[in-house]
This record gives structure tokens, C-alpha cells and sequence, in this order.
């Protein structure tokens, strides 16, 4: 079975994360090859990716060459993910009706009337329709014309770094792109507010920028905390348990999510998430069980929350025990991805 997931360009979103997880796996049943319509791959090793020849996402020989790519490697499934994808996985469908071609949501709302129209159509015209999660599913589900699957977004057996939960310390860390869906400027708000209330909090902020650092930078100094907020940079996966391993919280105050696929990684590495309940987050977090779940109209109040944490050992032990142990038994997502396909084929 030949599987070819198509994405605009290599990048450090879930989206790239969890097809790399499965390109790097190394006992697929299947020839599985990742597709990025334009630009270089982050992947180290190239074997399971077709090369783009052209550089930009805006050109429109990049979505030539792509079809040429599909249309050499001939698929038996084409997995298309994010709305720019959209088209090329229509066009491989009425080029050969054999192919089966796979729309992939991942984020429980359209980002705008392009990403919205171009879902709706592709809905319609593919085989499947695939949701990275059950809060996706709810959000998009009601254009779909068939049935749809929800794929496990766990995309790895993470270790903490320390087995046993330490004394809660006022340290947080996030990583992911900077851009607005991600409410890394609602993230520096609570940390002053922390540091209002007395607390010597800091906050380490990993991932490439997507437009929103220089706006975050200003925004530290106006609050200023520009002392406690590091903008890390880009971050390599093999590096994701040391730092997880330095704080005591992973701290993502999103505006919209699907999956939110590093909190998931987050709560494996050991970190109590405080986050937004926000697409699925909202089912597996869980207020004072596993997670503390941010009102951002009330950062007071969840400051307040913190401090009783970092007050209390032993609650902060219940927290972390019970984040670690919230993915445990879950499905990977390159075996799901796997089942799905041989299913669907």
C-alpha cells in the first residue's frame, strides 16, 4: 500500500510533527511518503519524502511539480492536510478516480472563507474525512457528505525527564509557533500577574516566529517582565524532555485549537498544563484533576490557583501523576494513521 500525505511546507506545527513521527518509523506496512507542496524538509533523513523543486508556497509551479511528484510516486492514497492542499488532492481524484484521496481536518474551526470553502468542497469530493480529534470532529463535521474518523494525534512514548515530581516551582515553558492562535501574549499577562501577586515566576517560550515575536517582545517590556520571558527559538524534538524536565508548568493560553498536540507531549514529559479549554483540550484537561484551566477574563483568579499549587506539594504531585498517566494507554498515531488507510484502500 503506497500512502502520500500532502502538506504546504515542512514547518514545526502538529500538522508536520505528527507526519514526520510516522516518516520516521521503521516498521510501517505501508511505502509512506510526505508530499510538501513547496521548500526544503526539516527531515534529516529523505528517504520517505518526495522534493519539492521550488522554494515558495505562492508559486503556482509549486503545485505543478507537486501533482508531477503524486502522479510519478502513483499513491494509492493521498492524504491532504491544510486548505492549500485542498486543490491538488480534488485534481489527483479526477485525474484517476482509482486514487483515494483523504481531506484532514485539524482544528476545530476554519481559520477564514477560503480555508472554510475550499474544506466544504474537498469534504464532498474525497473518499474520507479524517479529524484530528473529537472537538474537530464537532466543529467541522457538519459539511461533510460521509462518515467520518478521528485519528490518535499521540504521535510518541514520551519519558519525563525525572521520574518523581520535585517541589513545584514558579518555572514555565511552552513550545510551538509564535503566532496569535496561540495566546503566547495572554501566556506574559498571567506571568505578570504572577509577579504581581508576589510569585518569581518566568516563562521560557520555544518555537520558531510566526509573525507575533516582535509584537511579544514589546509586550513583555510594556508589562515588564521582559527579565522572565525568553524567546527560545526553534526547538529539536530530542530536546523536548530536558526541557520539559526544567519547569514545573506548560503554560498554552490558545485562542482555537484541534488537538493541541503539544499538550499532549507536554503532559507526558511531567508538566501540569495551564491552559484555555479551547477544541480538545477542553475534554482531556480536566480543572484540578490533571490541569489548571485558565478564565483568561480572570487571570486574578487563576494566578491565585497557581500559588496554592506551588503552595502545596503534595497537589501539585496529584496534578502531575495524573497528567502522566492521561495518555498512557493511547493509540500511536502512524498505527492509526496505518489502520485507517489499509481500511480505506
Amino acid at each position: 500500500m503506497k500512502i502520500a500525505h500532502v502538506i504546504p511546507t515542512d514547518g514545526r506545527g502538529g500538522v508536520e510533527e505528527a507526519a514526520r513521527s510516522m516518516a520516521m518509523r521503521d516498521n510501517l506496512n505501508c511505502d509512506f511518503k510526505m508530499v510538501f507542496v513547496a521548500g526544503e524538509s526539516l527531515m534529516t533523513d529523505k528517504t520517505r519524502v518526495l522534493p519539492a523543486r521550488y522554494a515558495s508556497r505562492h508559486d503556482p509551479r509549486a503545485y505543478f511539480d507537486a501533482l508531477r511528484r503524486l502522479r510519478q510516486f502513483a499513491p494509492d492514497l493521498v492524504i491532504c492536510s491544510l486548505w492549500r492542499t485542498l486543490p491538488l488532492g480534488m485534481l489527483v481524484k479526477w485525474l484517476n478516480p482509482r486514487v483515494k484521496v483523504v481531506c484532514f481536518l485539524h482544528v476545530a474551526r476554519p481559520a477564514h472563507v477560503v480555508d472554510r470553502l475550499l474544506y466544504l468542497l474537498a469534504m464532498r469530493a474525497s473518499d474520507a474525512i479524517w479529524f484530528d480529534c473529537l472537538a474537530t470532529f464537532q466543529g467541522r463535521a457538519h459539511g461533510a457528505s460521509k462518515p467520518g474518523r478521528i485519528i490518535s494525534f499521540v504521535t510518541a512514548r514520551f519519558r519525563p525527564f525525572s521520574a518523581e515530581a520535585k517541589p513545584p516551582c514558579p518555572r514555565f515553558v511552552s513550545w510551538g509557533r509564535l503566532n496569535r492562535q496561540k495566546g503566547i501574549d495572554r501566556a506574559l499577562r498571567l506571568i505578570a500577574e504572577l509577579v504581581a501577586q508576589g510569585v518569581d515566576a518566568s516563562f521560557d517560550a520555544w518555537g520558531p516566529d510566526d509573525g507575533e515575536k516582535t509584537s511579544l517582545v514589546a509586550l513583555a517590556a510594556k508589562l515588564r517582565i521582559s527579565d522572565r520571558v525568553h524567546f527560545r527559538g526553534a526547538i529539536e524534538r530530542q530536546q523536548l524532555p530536558e526541557v520539559a524536565g526544567s519547569a514545573a508548568f506548560f503554560l498554552q493560553l490558545s485562542r482555537f485549537e484541534g488537538m493541541a498536540m503539544t499538550v499532549v507531549e507536554a503532559m507526558q514529559l511531567g508538566c501540569v498544563p495551564v491552559v484555555t479549554a479551547v477544541g480538545e483540550i477542553a475534554t482531556y484537561c480536566k480543572p484540578g484533576v490533571n490541569a489548571i484551566v485558565v478564565e483568561v477574563n480572570d487571570l486574578p483568579a487563576a494566578a491565585r490557583e497557581l500559588r496554592h499549587v506551588l503552595d502545596d506539594p503534595a497537589i501539585y504531585a496529584a496534578l502531575r501523576s495524573r497528567a502522566l498517566s492521561e495518555w498512557s494507554c493511547a493509540q500511536l498515531y502512524a498505527d492509526d494513521i496505518a489502520a485507517a488507510a489499509a481500511e480505506l484502500v
